[in-house]
């Protein structure tokens, strides 16, 4: 039961801050221009095709790529 509520707690951390990336970003560019630029959320979905993309490919995360060197 606590092994739940901690995976929930986890993910919803995890989606809240996704979302909080999201909005600073539509902040900075709409304080920097004065104008509100839909295209940030092309970006958001772009990481998210990307994600899916890599794992059906077979790659489980993104952490498994090697570092540069």
């Amino acid at each position: 039961m606590f092994s739940e509520f901690f995976q929930f707690s986890f993910s919803g951390i995890t989606l809240g801050a996704i979302y909080a990336l999201v909005a600073l970003g539509f902040t900075l560019i709409y304080n920097a221009s004065h104008v509100i630029n839909f295209a940030q959320g092309e970006f958001l979905m772009i990481g998210g095709m990307g994600t899916v993309v890599l794992m059906d490919a077979g790659r489980p995360s993104i952490w498994r790529f090697p570092a540069p060197s």
